[in-house]
């Protein structure tokens, strides 16, 4: 835990394993999360639909286990955006970059690790 999943529309250009290990990274400095416990994965999205004033996207969803407070929240999620941000710097005018935590109800969480 964590699990991170980007989506991004296909029309971007983006080198996604330096992206991810740059998310990973991120949220080891958080500080939070353990980083053999965090997994961070992208899916390009050949069907979409955005408005014409929206060129492109990508957006990150993030899913903790609950229980932290919305200063870390916020502290998180901003610090995702801004290495989203610095990883897509040739992005076309427009386009939408997002962040959305979600909290996961540890009593519905279930995990093993394979020996």
């Amino acid at each position: 835990m964590p699990h991170l999943q980007l989506e991004y529309s296909d029309n971007l250009s983006i080198d996604t394993q330096p992206l991810l290990a740059a998310l990973h990274q991120t949220l080891c400095q958080s500080g939070v999360f353990s980083p053999v416990n965090i997994k961070c994965r992208a899916r390009a999205c050949a069907n979409y639909y955005c408005d014409t004033h929206c060129p492109a996207f990508a957006h990150i969803t993030l899913s903790i286990i609950s229980g932290r407070d919305a200063t870390v929240k916020h502290t998180i999620t901003t610090a995702l955006l801004a290495t989203l941000q610095a990883h897509l710097p040739t992005a076309p005018a427009g386009t939408q970059m997002s962040v959305d935590l979600r909290d996961m109800q540890s009593e519905w969480y279930a995990k093993v690790t394979a020996t």
